[in-house]
C-alpha cells in the first residue's frame, strides 16, 4: 500500500508477502548451494599433496572452522523458514504440501551437514597420509 498523494513510476514494483516468501526460499537454496560448492572446493584442494601436507598443526582449527559454517547455515535456514511461514500466513493447510515442505527443509539441512562431515573427514584423513611424514 502506498501513501496517498505519492506518485510512483509506472514500472514500480511493490513487494508482496508471497514474493518475499519466495525470495526467502531462494536465499535458503543459496545457503545450501554455497555450502556444497564450498565443501567440494575444499575436498578438491585436499586432493593436492601440498595442501594436504601443509594443514599439519592447524588441522584442529580447520575442523572447528569447517563445523562453524554448518551451524550458522542451519540456524539461518531455521530462522528463514519461520520467517517464510509467517509471511505465508501461518500453518500450511494441505497435509501433502506441508509434508513435502518439511522434507525439503530437512533435506537442505542434511545436505549442509553431509558436506561438512565430508570436509572434516578429509581434513582428519590428511593426518594419515604417508607422504606427509616428517
Amino acid at each position: 500500500m502506498v501513501a496517498p498523494g505519492i506518485n510512483l513510476p509506472e514500472n514500480y514494483i511493490i513487494m508482496k508477502r508471497e514474493v518475499l516468501a519466495d525470495r526467502i526460499v531462494t536465499y535458503c537454496d543459496a545457503i545450501v548451494a554455497f555450502s556444497i560448492v564450498n565443501g567440494l572446493a575444499f575436498l578438491i584442494a585436499l586432493g593436492e599433496p601440498d595442501v594436504r601436507c601443509s594443514i599439519g598443526e592447524i588441522r584442529y582449527f580447520m575442523i572447528v572452522a569447517n563445523l562453524f559454517f554448518p551451524v550458522l547455515g542451519t540456524a539461518g535456514l531455521i530462522w528463514l523458514r519461520r520467517f517464510e511461514l509467517r509471511l505465508r500466513g501461518g500453518e500450511i493447510e494441505e497435509e501433502t504440501v506441508a509434508r513435502f515442505w518439511r522434507i525439503m527443509h530437512c533435506l537442505r539441512i542434511a545436505l549442509i551437514w553431509i558436506f561438512a562431515v565430508l570436509v572434516v573427514t578429509g581434513i582428519s584423513g590428511s593426518a594419515f597420509d604417508p607422504n606427509c611424514a616428517g
